[in-house]
């Protein structure tokens, strides 16, 4: 039911988006990778990632050190 869970977090994290709730739609998103890397799909959890992290308009130290790391990937 995997799945079905990546959906309903997606939907949490449109949710919060309308909210402007930025730094919980960056908590869902990183849920929804977590589900990805137990999939082992990596470069969509990478994907996920930096998608929540592009919508946070005051990045944590933590969240600026993991936008540095995103850039440098290779795809």
């Amino acid at each position: 039911r995997l799945d079905e869970a990546i959906a309903r977090y997606r939907l949490a994290a449109e949710a919060f988006q309308r909210a402007d709730e930025d730094q919980l739609r960056y908590t869902v998103m990183q849920a929804v990778a977590g589900i990805q890397l137990r999939r082992w799909k990596i470069l969509q959890a990478l994907v996920e990632l930096q998608d929540g992290l592009s919508t946070v308009k005051n990045p944590t130290f933590k969240q600026k050190i993991m936008r540095t790391l995103l850039r440098f990937r290779t795809w």
